[in-house]
């Protein structure tokens, strides 16, 4: 008799067995992405990372292993499904990056990304985030800890906007000062003031909400990557047009939001006691926002200022290496990008400041082809290593904090 005639046995089933034989299928879906995770994070690349998830994926399959034989395997392994997924998306989004990058793709893009959000991650003592790619514009998953660089998109030019994705993140993460008050997050506390301030505007309670963590994220850019990003926004965000002047539900108005850069700016070098800050807005983005905004400027709104004014404090006082604050080096950098040698990076630069040199070398050659100077920027930021010069706080006494500033201060006038 063949096997297609045979009687069908049946076997009787509860859920006790099923949950067994799905439990086996997942112990075998971790193992296998286990052997994923040699690709997606090879040996040279972050070892920190790929240790977390090799232990997130091997938690996960001794859970599974362990979860065969509880009474409660049924619900439990329901209850627990969806933080599988987000393991399995997260390693496989992180595989679709490596592969985009070991095959040369992204010339070198990805790296770069990587090597300034680490930058960022460090400076700020918080989690790492996991580099992924996106087709659409730049963006944050908080269950996955993930960042997406839109690719393909306009290479080490799109890379200030990851500042804004890492402002999201670091809002929950960002521990206080004080030992005794670790638990505390003072970014946290500045994203409910922002809320209700814009509530208190006529904001609905959903959209105010939503419209400070986008006006935070943008403060923090700023405090992070200094002018950079608000130049970057300008000329490659920004709408040209009446759409600049509204909002979603989901996002303020790109005025408002510019005019929060600005508002940051100043908040700076009122904190630092630095005048570079608000002699870059006066300079540099404040003519880039007359000409992209002509007549539809607006002062800052009372969220905006409450955000950059509080953001500024709350960062100085309790991480001021996150400030930006290597101007010096930038302006170097700026000018050995475009030279026809093969110059090395200058010493102790850090990844932001190679990209502010870079947007100081576009906006002073708005014309010009950009080809060689994007290859350098990037192989720049893969071997950037960031200065250990924490940013000035008030009472410091290295240099003269007078209301024309430092030597550096005044050049930043000239800028770029």
């Amino acid at each position: 008799m063949s096997a297609f005639s045979s009687p069908v046995v049946r076997v009787d089933l509860d859920q006790t067995h099923l949950a067994k034989i799905r439990l086996s299928g997942e112990a075998a879906r971790m193992r296998h992405l286990e052997r994923l995770l040699g690709r997606a994070a090879p040996e040279e690349s972050n070892e920190a990372r790929r240790t977390a998830l090799c232990n997130r994926i091997r938690r996960r399959a001794a859970w599974a292993a362990e979860l065969t034989t509880s009474a409660d395997a049924w619900q439990e392994w329901h209850s627990e499904l969806r933080s599988a997924d987000d393991l399995v998306d997260e390693v496989v989004a992180l595989l679709m990056t490596h592969l985009l990058r070991s095959d040369g793709l992204d010339e070198g893009t990805f790296d770069a990304a990587e090597a300034l959000v680490d930058e960022l991650t460090k400076a700020a003592g918080v989690e790492p985030l996991v580099l992924a790619h996106t087709q659409e514009m730049e963006s944050i998953d908080h269950s996955r800890r993930s960042v997406s660089l839109r690719f393909p998109g306009s290479q080490v030019w799109d890379l200030p906007f990851l500042g804004h994705e890492f402002g999201h993140h670091v809002v929950d993460q960002l521990r206080h000062l004080e030992p005794g008050l670790a638990d505390r997050r003072p970014l946290r506390d500045v994203a409910m003031s922002t809320a209700q301030t814009l509530a208190a505007d006529g904001e609905t309670p959903d959209r105010s909400v939503k419209h400070a963590e986008e006006l935070l994220a943008d403060v923090l850019a700023t405090i992070c990557c200094g002018p950079t990003y608000p130049i970057a926004c300008l000329i490659l965000r920004v709408p040209g047009d009446a759409q600049s002047a509204r909002a979603t539900s989901s996002h303020p108005a790109w005025r408002d939001r510019v005019a929060t850069m600005c508002e940051t700016l100043d908040a700076l070098s009122d904190e630092t006691r630095q005048a570079r800050h608000r002699n870059q807005r006066q300079g540099v983005v404040d003519p880039l926002a007359d000409q992209l905004l002509p007549g539809t400027r607006v002062a800052v709104s009372a969220g905006g200022e409450v955000a950059a004014r509080q953001a500024c404090k709350a960062v100085c006082t309790h991480r001021p290496g996150l400030v930006y604050a290597a101007a010096d080096r930038a302006i170097h950098a700026s000018g050995l990008l475009a030279q026809d040698s093969e110059p090395d990076p200058p010493d102790d630069v850090s990844v932001r400041a190679v990209l502010d040199g870079a947007w100081r070398w576009r906006m002073a050659h708005p014309s010009d082809d950009d080809t060689d100077v994007v290859t350098r920027a990037t192989a720049w930021c893969r071997i950037a290593r960031p200065s250990h010069t924490r940013a000035p706080t008030p009472g410091d006494r290295t240099a003269d904090r007078t209301s024309e500033g430092t030597a550096e201060d005044r050049a930043e006038r000239g800028r770029p």
